[in-house]
């Protein structure tokens, strides 16, 4: 029963081809965003709310009424920035595991010959 199992799960990995998800213009440009001195700003906005209290938050707020919102969008825009690595470190980590399983797979097909 077990080489059965183990059968589906090379079928399966066989049957997970991919293509490329990205061309290298698209990592140099998701590269040149993320690095561009602006665009750690929602970051910063973030970590720097970190710092201060709930009673200095709204000190902030009654100072200036027009900081909550911004402050708000930027954390919501660091939020949806880290989501969008998060998906795409889960989706080359399961590509790399499937070309692992299929390249172990043809390396004990080559052994057994």
């Amino acid at each position: 029963m077990q080489d059965d199992d183990a059968m589906s799960d090379v079928a399966d990995v066989e049957q997970r081809d991919y293509d490329a998800a990205m061309t290298m213009q698209d990592v140099e440009e998701v590269e040149r965003q993320y690095t561009d001195p602006t665009a750690g700003m929602s970051r910063r906005v973030t970590m720097m709310s970190l710092t201060r209290s709930r009673e200095e938050h709204i000190q902030a707020f009654a100072e200036n009424p027009d900081v909550i919102q911004t402050m708000l969008d930027q954390v919501e825009a660091y939020r949806n920035e880290l989501d969008m690595f998060t998906e795409f470190a889960a989706a080359a980590h399961e590509r790399l595991r499937i070309a692992a399983a299929e390249y172990a797979r043809r390396v004990d097909e080559d052994d057994a010959r």
